[in-house]
Order: structure tokens, then C-alpha cells, then sequence
């Protein structure tokens, strides 16, 4: 993602279903239908650009995706910290709720999955951060990186021996 963004390429379209590994066990993403260039045409601010098409999963996307508002990188974080909770809590986000519900619920409500009690101080900072309701809260998938740098490196989350996905050391169990 921080080399699409560098690339000034929006996938739009972030989510588990979207991110696979190849035969060499590297993290893979797919499925770049949607993906759009951020063209100084499109620009209507600060990291806000217009498109004509509105796309993605309604559980992934962004609340200014969803409501066809003018969106940028900071969208693709949100649901980047979406799949990143999903993969911490192996749980799918929103699962049990209906479209109404959702639209009602996430969107207007602002609700957000809910953080593990145990999860570190801030892994649960770092996924607020990211699925903040202002994108110009939202890091950066450079700052995002090195958020997630930090915490590998001071041991708050692992890579899974046998499973090859990130968990927190008190959460690794594998995936059934």
C-alpha cells in the first residue's frame, strides 16, 4: 500500500478477500478493478479527489467512500486498519449486521469493531487512529508502517510461526 500511495494509485477496494500469498509465502494484493489514479484533475483539496464511480466493500469502506464524498489516501487507511483489526481479532468486521444496519450503525452512529480488553495501549491507538471518521486524522501508510515496525520490533505484535499472519503474542492461535 505505501508504494501504491507513493505512486499516487488509490486501490479502493482494501480488504481480506483482496490480499493473498504467493507460493514464496509474500503478501500479495489482487483484484485492482476499482484502483484510480490521483489526478491533479479529480484534486478538490487536500488529499480529497472526485470519482465518478463509487466502489468497494460497504464493511471496508471508508464512511466518506460510502457516502460518495471526495476521498483520498486516508480512505484506503481506514480500511486498511479494518483488515488489520480483522486479522488481530479473526473475526470478520460488522459480520452480524444488515445493510440498514450497517448504514445506521457505522456510518451515522460512528461505530467502530470493538478493541480487545488485552490488546496493548497502542495497537488499540493505532486502529482508532486509522479508522478515525476524519480522514485528516487517519496516518499515513508511512506513518501506519512505522507504527507497525515499532510494535514487531518492541515484540506487542508477531508474525505466526506456522501460519504466516500478524497476532498479538497472547492471541496467536491458528486459523480455523
Amino acid at each position: 500500500m505505501r508504494y501504491l500511495h507513493s505512486n499516487n494509485i488509490l486501490l479502493r477496494d482494501l480488504k481480506t478477500e483482496n490480499v493473498g500469498f504467493d507460493k514464496h509465502g509474500y503478501i500479495k494484493l489482487f483484484d485492482f478493478g476499482l484502483a484510480v489514479e490521483l489526478r491533479d484533475d479529480r484534486k478538490v483539496g487536500i488529499d480529497k479527489y472526485n470519482f465518478s464511480i463509487v466502489g468497494g466493500t460497504a464493511r471496508y469502506m471508508s464512511p466518506e467512500a460510502a457516502y460518495g464524498k471526495p476521498m483520498g489516501k486516508a480512505s484506503d487507511v481506514y480500511s486498511f486498519a479494518l483488515l488489520v483489526w480483522e486479522t488481530l481479532a479473526l473475526e470478520v468486521p460488522f459480520s452480524s449486521m444488515k445493510s440498514h444496519d450497517f448504514i445506521q450503525e457505522v456510518l451515522e452512529r460512528r461505530r467502530r469493531p470493538r478493541l480487545h480488553f488485552k490488546w496493548p495501549a497502542v495497537v488499540k491507538e493505532m486502529l482508532s487512529l486509522g479508522w478515525a471518521t476524519d480522514p485528516n486524522l487517519r496516518p499515513s501508510f508511512e506513518q501506519f508502517g512505522h507504527m507497525l515496525q515499532d510494535l514487531s520490533q518492541r515484540g506487542l505484535i508477531v508474525e505466526h510461526q506456522t501460519h504466516r499472519r500478524l497476532c498479538l503474542p497472547s492471541f496467536c492461535r491458528p486459523i480455523l
